[in-house]
């Protein structure tokens, strides 16, 4: 599919809209319930804004093509990558905690949360790049600390060279997987 100039328009218009946050609220909504039917009242309830005003952002994004048939259309990418953004957005409120772990030299995002995917029911996937190989126990505290902050489920693939080295040659699905993520911070892994 062919992205329009007109939903260009729309899309910028709704990223315009982000930068308040009731509106954001609603966008945000719905982007995070694809499953979930688009309902005035129910949103404005959720997100403690007007009806009037989840009326006019849902109006927007059904201009833009974001939202079909009272749900948000996920085969469009136009919504994907807005959803992409989204999700940077929230998980970057855990990145100044990893910064401050020595051990920690990079971390980054893959699976659904990477390509906009994710459902209300998606765990966040994330990898953290570190030099040498680090216990569990740690690996599990930082992940209790991100699931607390984002409010989602949070595992964590620990790699290194060797453990690249290792994937790259025993399970390369999940090898590229990782390598086509997103680096939200410090070294990359590919």
């Amino acid at each position: 599919m062919f992205i329009k100039c007109k939903q260009i328009v729309y899309v910028m218009e709704i990223l315009r809209v982000l930068a308040t946050p009731k509106r954001g609220a609603v966008v945000e909504h719905v982007l995070n319930n694809p499953s979930l039917s688009i309902e005035v009242r129910g949103i404005s309830k959720r997100t403690g804004t007007s009806p009037a005003l989840v009326s006019r952002v849902v109006g927007t994004l059904r201009k833009a093509g974001l939202v079909k048939d009272d749900r948000v259309d996920a085969g469009n990418a136009m919504a994907r990558a807005l959803k992409i953004l989204l999700n940077i957005r929230k998980i970057a409120v855990f990145i100044p905690v990893v910064r401050r772990v020595r051990w920690v030299v990079g971390v980054g995002v893959y699976g659904s949360w990477a390509s906009g995917t994710n459902t209300e029911k998606s765990d966040l996937d994330l990898w953290i790049r570190v030099r040498k190989p680090v216990g569990e126990e740690k690996i599990a505290a930082i992940e209790r600390v991100i699931s607390q902050r984002t409010g989602v489920e949070c595992s964590i693939v620990v790699v290194d060279d060797e453990r690249m080295r290792k994937m790259r040659e025993s399970d390369k699905p999940f090898y590229y997987a990782l390598a086509n993520s997103f680096t939200l911070w410090g070294e990359g892994i590919a």
